[in-house]
């Protein structure tokens, strides 16, 4: 009997250690002390900056495109606040703080990296897109491409986005994706929950 308990309690444990999320800060909620929120990032010609912090701890902002009209703006809201803030689905877990995106330009966002090793992935997020649409995908940054991503699909709703990757990675990124039509590049979008859990 004891070695049955001790069986199923190392079971749980290692089932518990390898569905734990290794995102820090998924949910926003460690905010940084020095970088303002909302804060603005802008490209000009002569910008070569891609990189930057965000109002939340853990995550990095870029912006692809070194142009004059290459901006966006991160901000850390909170989705109890009295505002119109888009209200989440009950059984999403999504409450308390979320990233909220505005940008001029596709392919600019956020990431955090590097992760700790693993052999593959699964990912989530829970994204409410307002203009534009949402990618979520994950790289290992030894090939420097894009090794599975996601795009959302539908506007003004919460929105659940998920799949599973079987090979390393240490990235993972949200960003706008590019669109044909430059009058309807960037995206608007807020973003919270986001789990990355080893295979």
């Amino acid at each position: 009997m004891k070695r049955l308990l001790l069986s199923i309690a190392i079971t749980f444990v290692s089932f518990a250690l390898q569905s734990q999320n290794i995102i820090i800060n998924s949910n926003f909620d460690d905010i940084s002390k020095t970088v303002p929120n909302p804060k603005g990032y802008c490209h000009t010609p002569k910008s070569d900056h891609w990189s930057d912090a965000t109002p939340a701890n853990n995550w990095s902002a870029w912006i692809n495109n070194p142009t004059e009209n290459s901006c966006m703006i991160m901000e850390v809201v909170n989705l109890n606040n009295k505002c119109n803030v888009p209200k989440p689905p009950l059984k999403s877990l999504v409450s308390g703080n979320a990233m909220h995106i505005t940008s001029t330009i596709g392919h600019s966002g956020f990431a955090q990296n590097p992760l700790p090793k693993n052999k593959g992935v699964k990912a989530s997020c829970w994204v409410y897109v307002i203009r534009g649409n949402v990618n979520f995908g994950v790289i290992n940054s030894g090939n420097n491409a894009l090794q599975n991503v996601v795009t959302s699909q539908t506007t003004c709703k919460w929105e659940y986005l998920s799949f599973e990757y079987k090979n390393p990675i240490d990235n993972v990124t949200i960003y706008s994706k590019w669109a044909s039509d430059v009058t309807k590049d960037g995206a608007e979008f807020y973003i919270d929950n986001i789990v990355i859990e080893k295979l």
